[in-house]
């Protein structure tokens, strides 16, 4: 499978990658994820990340076995760090992003991999961080957050903003010049 991406200037990359696909009826195209009949998980607050039980009705955490609804109203940030989101299917009508960066540890990284996915929400990274000087030490700027997302069946009517540019370095002055 290819995958052509174009930015807001018109410049355009092309990925190619080996689609592996389990049959799963989620997958089917008759299957509608986002059918509030069929989700077994509902967001139920967007105070809380998506690895806590609060977020969630019924309180518990998302597994492989769910059907997942993440409701118009709700925002719902993924773990931190390098994590992995496994669930049977996800329906997006509010927003799912990544945590937000900080320069003492590395950007945020989240796969999620469902049966069935379809975005009518927005799918968001967080941009980086940038450089800075502070407490006698110069922290460097971060990369911004990243999502992969493997689906059988992926339908997107929302959208998708990819908004993990890196920050700024500031240059470090290793000479100053004397007049």
């Amino acid at each position: 499978a290819s995958l052509t991406v174009t930015d807001g200037n018109g410049q355009m990359g092309i990925k190619s990658t080996v689609v592996m696909v389990q049959p799963s009826l989620v997958a089917a195209p008759n299957f509608r994820v986002c059918d509030i009949n069929n989700a077994t998980l509902v967001s139920a607050s967007s105070s809380y990340p998506c690895n806590s039980a609060k977020s969630w009705d019924p309180q518990r955490l998302p597994t492989f076995d769910d059907i997942v609804l993440v409701k118009k109203e709700h925002s719902i940030r993924l773990p931190k760090g390098n994590s992995q989101i496994r669930v049977t299917g996800l329906c997006i009508e509010g927003t799912v992003q990544t945590q937000l960066n900080n320069t003492s540890s590395p950007p945020n990284h989240v796969v999620i991999t469902a049966g069935a996915i379809h975005n009518r929400g927005t799918i968001s990274t967080t941009p980086g961080i940038n450089g800075s000087i502070g407490d006698g030490a110069y922290k460097h700027a971060t990369a911004g957050g990243s999502i992969s997302i493997f689906a059988g069946r992926f339908i997107n009517e929302g959208q998708i903003a990819a908004q993990g540019r890196g920050g700024d370095d500031i240059p470090y002055r290793y000479f100053d010049t004397a007049s």
